[in-house]
């Protein structure tokens, strides 16, 4: 979400004009997505998601192993 933030893929939105841009919240097991309310808009955070999901189960492996080696 930053990288996409970063390179202006998604633009989140500002609590004030002078504040950060807010792109997502991380909660214990739960994330709000904040974005454009616009197809491409969506696009964008279906194509971040896509990719959430194809790299997430990899890092967790990668995690679990390292657990295992401690």
């Amino acid at each position: 979400m930053r990288l996409a933030s970063r390179e202006g893929t998604i633009k989140g939105v500002k609590v004030c004009r002078r504040g950060p841009s807010i792109t997502h919240l991380l909660f214990a097991d739960d994330c709000i997505l904040f974005g454009d309310a616009t197809e491409r808009g969506a696009q964008n955070l279906k194509t971040i998601l896509r990719e959430y999901e194809y790299v997430q189960p990899i890092l967790a492996r990668m995690y679990s192993n390292n657990e295992g080696n401690k």
